[in-house]
Protein backbone atom coordinates (compact mmCIF):
# COMPACT_ATOMS: atom_id res chain seq x y z
CA UNK A 1 0.00 0.00 0.00
CA UNK A 2 1.50 3.55 -1.07
CA UNK A 3 1.58 6.28 1.39
CA UNK A 4 1.44 9.77 0.84
CA UNK A 5 4.99 10.87 1.97
CA UNK A 6 5.81 11.86 -1.43
CA UNK A 7 2.95 14.13 -1.37
CA UNK A 8 3.92 15.34 2.19
CA UNK A 9 7.33 15.83 1.29
CA UNK A 10 6.20 17.94 -1.69
CA UNK A 11 4.25 20.00 0.24
CA UNK A 12 6.55 20.50 3.28
CA UNK A 13 9.78 20.97 1.32
CA UNK A 14 9.42 21.49 -2.20
CA UNK A 15 6.77 23.95 -2.25
CA UNK A 16 8.19 26.38 -0.16
CA UNK A 17 11.25 26.00 -2.08
CA UNK A 18 9.47 26.78 -4.92
CA UNK A 19 7.93 30.52 -3.47
CA UNK A 20 11.48 31.66 -2.61
CA UNK A 21 12.37 30.88 -6.28
CA UNK A 22 9.37 33.17 -7.46
CA UNK A 23 10.02 35.86 -5.08
CA UNK A 24 13.69 36.08 -5.79
CA UNK A 25 12.76 36.20 -9.68
CA UNK A 26 10.50 38.73 -9.02
CA UNK A 27 12.68 40.54 -6.41
CA UNK A 28 15.44 40.81 -9.04
CA UNK A 29 13.37 41.64 -11.78
CA UNK A 30 12.17 44.90 -10.07
CA UNK A 31 16.08 45.85 -9.45
CA UNK A 32 16.55 45.56 -13.36
CA UNK A 33 18.47 42.35 -12.99
CA UNK A 34 16.83 40.96 -15.61
CA UNK A 35 19.53 37.76 -16.33
CA UNK A 36 19.39 37.00 -12.69
CA UNK A 37 15.70 36.73 -12.38
CA UNK A 38 15.66 34.40 -15.37
CA UNK A 39 18.05 32.05 -13.54
CA UNK A 40 15.86 31.79 -10.83
CA UNK A 41 13.10 30.98 -12.96
CA UNK A 42 15.40 28.63 -14.30
CA UNK A 43 15.90 27.54 -10.73
CA UNK A 44 12.19 26.88 -10.56
CA UNK A 45 11.54 24.83 -13.45
CA UNK A 46 14.31 22.77 -12.39
CA UNK A 47 12.87 22.36 -8.86
CA UNK A 48 9.55 21.53 -10.89
CA UNK A 49 11.66 18.51 -12.74
CA UNK A 50 12.84 17.43 -9.70
CA UNK A 51 9.21 17.33 -7.98
CA UNK A 52 7.80 15.17 -11.16
CA UNK A 53 10.28 13.19 -10.41
CA UNK A 54 9.27 12.46 -6.82
CA UNK A 55 5.95 11.47 -8.52
CA UNK A 56 6.92 9.56 -11.67
CA UNK A 57 3.37 7.09 -11.37
CA UNK A 58 1.47 10.48 -12.36
CA UNK A 59 0.26 11.46 -15.30
CA UNK A 60 0.47 15.47 -16.80
CA UNK A 61 -3.50 15.56 -16.40
CA UNK A 62 -2.98 14.93 -12.43
CA UNK A 63 -0.46 17.63 -12.36
CA UNK A 64 -2.30 19.96 -14.20
CA UNK A 65 -5.31 19.27 -11.84
CA UNK A 66 -3.07 20.00 -8.91
CA UNK A 67 -1.48 16.82 -7.81
CA UNK A 68 -0.82 16.96 -4.91
CA UNK A 69 -4.05 18.19 -3.83
CA UNK A 70 -4.31 19.38 -0.18
CA UNK A 71 -6.67 16.63 0.89
CA UNK A 72 -3.83 14.48 -0.28
CA UNK A 73 -1.33 15.97 2.38
CA UNK A 74 -3.69 16.14 4.84
CA UNK A 75 -4.82 12.56 4.46
CA UNK A 76 -3.50 10.55 7.75
CA UNK A 77 -0.55 7.83 6.99
CA UNK A 78 -1.50 4.43 8.55
CA UNK A 79 1.35 2.54 7.20
CA UNK A 80 4.68 3.28 8.17
CA UNK A 81 6.84 4.43 5.05
CA UNK A 82 8.47 1.59 2.73
CA UNK A 83 11.96 2.03 2.20
CA UNK A 84 11.89 2.60 -0.88
CA UNK A 85 9.53 5.71 -0.07
CA UNK A 86 12.79 6.88 2.72
CA UNK A 87 15.37 6.24 -0.27
CA UNK A 88 13.38 8.33 -3.17
CA UNK A 89 12.99 11.22 -0.62
CA UNK A 90 16.90 10.98 -0.03
CA UNK A 91 17.10 11.32 -3.54
CA UNK A 92 15.57 14.34 -3.80
CA UNK A 93 17.30 16.13 -1.51
CA UNK A 94 20.91 14.97 -2.93
CA UNK A 95 19.03 16.53 -6.35
CA UNK A 96 18.43 19.71 -4.11
CA UNK A 97 21.64 19.99 -2.85
CA UNK A 98 22.81 20.37 -6.21
CA UNK A 99 19.72 23.08 -7.13
CA UNK A 100 20.76 25.18 -3.63
CA UNK A 101 24.47 25.06 -5.03
CA UNK A 102 23.89 26.09 -8.29
CA UNK A 103 21.60 29.12 -7.20
CA UNK A 104 23.85 30.15 -4.24
CA UNK A 105 26.98 30.03 -6.90
CA UNK A 106 24.71 32.64 -9.34
CA UNK A 107 23.53 34.72 -6.12
CA UNK A 108 26.91 35.06 -4.66
CA UNK A 109 28.96 35.82 -7.80
CA UNK A 110 26.02 38.21 -8.71
CA UNK A 111 26.60 40.48 -5.20
CA UNK A 112 30.43 40.50 -5.78
CA UNK A 113 32.32 38.38 -3.63
CA UNK A 114 35.31 36.83 -4.81
CA UNK A 115 35.46 33.62 -6.46
CA UNK A 116 36.86 31.39 -3.73
CA UNK A 117 34.67 32.99 -1.09
CA UNK A 118 31.84 32.37 -3.60
CA UNK A 119 32.59 28.53 -3.93
CA UNK A 120 33.16 28.14 -0.58
CA UNK A 121 29.64 30.01 0.39
CA UNK A 122 27.78 27.55 -1.99
CA UNK A 123 28.95 24.79 -1.36
CA UNK A 124 28.58 25.14 2.19
CA UNK A 125 24.89 26.12 1.44
CA UNK A 126 24.43 23.37 -0.93
CA UNK A 127 25.34 21.03 1.69
CA UNK A 128 23.63 22.35 4.50
CA UNK A 129 20.66 23.99 3.08
CA UNK A 130 18.98 20.79 1.90
CA UNK A 131 19.09 19.42 5.46
CA UNK A 132 18.21 22.43 7.12
CA UNK A 133 15.19 22.97 4.72
CA UNK A 134 14.12 19.35 5.34
CA UNK A 135 14.04 19.67 9.27
CA UNK A 136 9.58 20.09 8.86
CA UNK A 137 9.81 17.12 6.66
CA UNK A 138 12.19 15.08 9.35
CA UNK A 139 9.86 15.72 12.22
CA UNK A 140 6.85 14.69 10.58
CA UNK A 141 8.76 11.23 9.76
CA UNK A 142 9.68 11.54 13.68
CA UNK A 143 6.65 12.41 15.27
CA UNK A 144 4.37 9.68 12.83
CA UNK A 145 6.64 6.89 13.33
CA UNK A 146 7.04 7.53 17.26
CA UNK A 147 3.17 7.28 16.32
CA UNK A 148 2.43 4.39 14.95
CA UNK A 149 5.32 2.38 17.22
CA UNK A 150 2.81 3.59 20.29
CA UNK A 151 -0.21 1.59 18.38
CA UNK A 152 1.79 -1.20 17.52
CA UNK A 153 2.63 -1.68 21.18
CA UNK A 154 -1.05 -1.56 22.32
Amino acid sequence: METNIRAKFDWLVLKPLWVIFVILAIYYFSQGSWFIGILMIIMDFLLGMIAASLHKGKTFREFAQGYPTHGEVIREITTEPTEEEYHFSSKVIVKLMLLFFVASLILTFHHGLRWYYAIGASVLIGWLGPLLWAIPFWLFLWKHGAKLRRQAKE
